[in-house]
């Protein structure tokens, strides 16, 4: 465990003693102070790595402690109070403040916290890295993706609110990323989550004022709590009312909001003041032709972000890749361009790869099997492709049972062990075959 050095300020006793304990046991190095005036005097005379303060203290108050710190040596500082506000915890937010513990104190709250605050030093806004500012614009010549940069350049010269419905993985946030940078705003992006909406208000306060003059996203505006679409709801009415629009209104929503806003699951009004304009999300599988391009785009990506060795795609694996149904849309399609960056072996990602990877990434694609372009292999190559695919997914149909796989395709079990060995299929779990 580390052994950062924390300084504890709080003027009762009893939570001084309890926060040192807990602490000193999960291995760091505490100091305590019950005045602001001993705190001063620790400081002057040791390193800290964290300050947890107490807002109401007889001597000097916790935020006019934080003020004056703030000033000359300022330290991630987490705030104690039994009765916190949101007043305050933005006031606190403002001179460093990064979380907000409420009396009685959890355990697993404070050492979140702690955890949490050694680990960033910074807020709970999102920070623009290169691999999140970069490859956020729409890529790709097919109509759909035309269209979607069209229009997010057109929104872009307006302050409405947008609204961006599509599967998961499809890009939303990617999308509204480029919005942001489209619209040149100063301040930060920052992303909404329940967690953020139902915690504590230091965090809400934080990510508020990380955004003005910035964009606010609701990450997945379908799933937000009854709690967490009300203090969105207060956050929209009490902070945004400016005439030059603190910040900007975006969330991401999955095809469901619209029943769900039908059903009272999602608020109307919360629906109608963050959907003023919505814009349809297309899932890869609509437009499979961008594909190639989109996998070129990934790899320059990973490559000078994540530091991964080069290598070019086979015109083979792109056309499979191309055929691919994509349930997991954009963000499936970076996870299988890394694994193969990081294991294939060459200089060219081959199409055997390709579709290692993507049996295990879908164990089923006897379907996926219909989608790809047979017409431009010579015959040999597509029928033992179809066979090899075919047979890898009755195998795990037959949950590896040959006795059964021979039943179910017409054959004799030797032919089918000849088979197997031929398309390279090695027939795993025959000792559990019974039958």
């Amino acid at each position: 465990m580390t052994q950062a050095n924390v300084l504890v300020v709080d003027d009762e006793s009893d939570i001084r003693r309890l926060i040192r304990d807990i602490l000193v046991e999960e291995g760091y190095d505490v100091s305590v102070a019950g005045t602001a005036a001993e705190a001063r005097d620790l400081r002057s005379r040791h390193r800290f790595d964290l300050v947890l303060l107490d807002i109401w203290m007889p001597d000097t108050d916790g935020i006019s402690l934080l003020t004056e710190w703030s000033k000359s040596a300022p330290l991630p500082t987490i705030m104690i109070s039994g009765h916190g506000s949101i007043d305050t915890a933005m006031e606190a937010s403002r001179y460093g403040a990064v979380d907000f513990l409420e009396k009685p104190i959890s355990m697993a709250k404070l050492l979140q916290s702690v955890e949490h605050a050694l680990l960033s030093h910074t807020s709970v806004a999102v920070s623009e890295s290169p691999e999140v500012s970069r490859g956020t614009e729409p890529i790709g010549k097919s109509p759909l993706i035309q269209q979607l940069r069209q229009t997010l350049l057109r929104v872009s010269q307006t302050d409405s609110p947008v609204l961006f419905v599509g599967e998961s993985g499809s890009g939303r946030e990617r999308y509204a990323r480029w919005l942001h940078q489209l619209r040149q705003r100063p301040g930060s992006f920052v992303n909404l989550t329940n967690q953020i909406l139902d915690g504590d208000p230091l965090l809400l306060a934080d990510s508020i004022q990380q955004a003005r003059q910035g964009t606010l996203f609701w990450s997945e505006l379908t799933e937000l709590t009854a709690s967490a679409q009300r203090a969105t709801r207060d956050l929209i009415k009490g902070e945004n009312q400016s005439s030059d629009m603190r910040y900007m209104l975006s969330a991401a929503a999955l095809p469901s909001i619209h029943a769900d806003v039908a059903a009272g699951k999602i608020s109307r009004p919360l629906f109608d003041t963050l959907a003023v304009v919505t814009l349809d999300v297309p899932s890869v599988r609509n437009y499979r032709e961008d594909v190639p391009e989109l996998l070129r785009q990934t790899v320059n990506l990973l490559v000078d972000t994540r530091h991964l060795p080069y290598r070019r795609f086979s015109v083979a694996a792109q056309n499979r890749l191309r055929n691919y149904s994509w349930p997991g849309n954009l963000r499936q399609l970076q996870n299988v361009a890394e694994q193969l960056l990081v294991t294939s072996t060459g200089d060219e990602i081959t199409l055997e790869e390709a579709e290692q990877l993507l049996l295990q990434e879908n164990p089923d694609l006897s379907l996926d099997l219909l989608q790809q372009d047979w017409l431009a292999l010579p015959l040999r190559e597509a029928r033992e492709r179809f066979e090899r695919g075919y047979f890898q997914a009755q195998l795990r149909l037959c949950e590896g049972r040959i006795g059964r796989l021979a039943e179910k395709v017409g054959m004799e079990r030797t032919h089918l062990y000849r088979k197997l060995r031929h398309l390279g299929i090695d027939p795993t779990r025959t000792s559990e075959d019974s039958d």
